[in-house]
């Protein structure tokens, strides 16, 4: 049990390192796209909204794609 319990603390922690990792890349695309859109705001307005909405929501999308896979592969 001692061993099954170490096994399961390995994926615990593996679990989560994949859950900060893509909870970090999620802000930093967050953080760029939030500036690229700003930066073409005074260019082109309205024009690249929609395309700032789609990656934030692409990456909000694998960052829960993620913590999900991760949170039932670690009760293996």
């Amino acid at each position: 049990y001692y061993i099954h319990h170490h096994h399961y603390y390995y994926h615990y922690h593996h679990y989560y390192y994949y859950y900060y990792y893509y909870y970090y890349h999620y802000y930093y695309y967050y953080y760029y796209h939030y500036h690229y859109y700003h930066y073409y705001y005074y260019h082109h307005h309205h024009h690249h909204h929609h395309h700032y909405y789609y990656y934030y929501y692409y990456y909000y999308y694998y960052y829960y794609y993620y913590y999900y896979y991760h949170h039932h592969h670690h009760y293996y």
